[in-house]
């Protein structure tokens, strides 16, 4: 397994954590827990604020599930959409191969 977190340089700058957009890539076993515990402790953290988020898996089953679960996090139709849209990214793959495809 394989795990990345990727920040954008916009996030670098003083953002507040509430504007970010997290993207996930892989919701598999791990990533799937990783992405719903990630977004709803840091929305129940600060009742004020909701993250958002946006998520891609190749099984557009899992997506779905995982949008309908956490209402925060849109499903994106390709990883580049993920990674085009979001501060800081998150991928739990099964190797790093995937990474480089």
């Amino acid at each position: 397994l394989s795990l990345r977190v990727s920040m954008s340089e916009k996030s670098t700058a003083t953002v507040n954590q509430s504007d970010q957009v997290i993207g996930f890539i892989g919701l598999g076993k791990i990533g799937y827990a990783l992405a719903r515990n990630i977004i709803t402790k840091s929305s129940t953290n600060d009742k004020t604020t909701t993250q958002t988020a946006i998520h891609y898996d190749i099984n557009e089953e899992i997506s779905t599930q995982f949008a309908k679960e956490i209402p925060q996090s849109k499903a994106a139709s390709s990883p580049e959409e993920v990674a085009s849209s979001c501060d800081v990214l998150f991928t739990a793959l099964p190797n790093d191969a995937i990474l480089l495809s």
